[in-house]
């Protein structure tokens, strides 16, 4: 019993200097940073975060949160509020379900273009609908908002 308990004490130690000598964890979690052509900017990480907050207000349908997150440029090219309300709270029935949002793209220094895809679903039913589109988020003052709405059940011409 002895030579067992001895044994496994040896390889035990065994392997913690090995572990020691050669550094796995360097190989399970590489701590290299990601070249610096390849790390996003402030302004498209902050553009990402408009387009993920107003996509989350779509899908909790919080017209609140929506509205005051549009550009001033679309609420005035669509100039009805209460259009732009429907869309962020959408029907009871088919009800927004979830969202997914591409790598994003730089058109300025101050505009990207997201494409995105918007989920419904009828209550009861086994398969939703999908609407793929874009949109655009663009930096108005100091603030991002979103310029372009992307494309729905309620938006299916992907308007304006």
């Amino acid at each position: 019993m002895m030579k067992k308990l001895y044994k496994f004490i040896a390889v035990m130690g065994i392997i913690c200097t090995c572990i020691n000598i050669f550094d796995f964890s360097r190989m399970v979690f590489p701590n290299e940073r990601v070249p610096t052509e390849e790390r996003p900017s402030a302004n498209y990480l902050e553009a990402l975060q408009t387009a993920n907050a107003f996509l989350l207000a779509w899908v909790m349908r919080d017209a609140e949160v929506g509205l005051r997150l549009l550009s001033d440029h679309l609420r005035g090219k669509v100039n009805n509020d209460a259009w732009l309300r429907q869309f962020i709270v959408g029907l009871s029935n088919p009800h927004h379900q979830a969202f997914e949002i591409e790598a994003g793209r730089k058109l300025s220094d101050t505009r990207f273009i997201f494409s995105v895809t918007l989920y419904e679903l009828y209550s009861g039913e086994n398969m939703g609908f999908a609407y793929k589109g874009v949109m655009e988020v663009v930096k108005q003052g100091n603030v991002w908002r979103v310029d372009r709405l992307p494309r729905s059940s309620d938006n299916p011409n992907q308007l304006p």
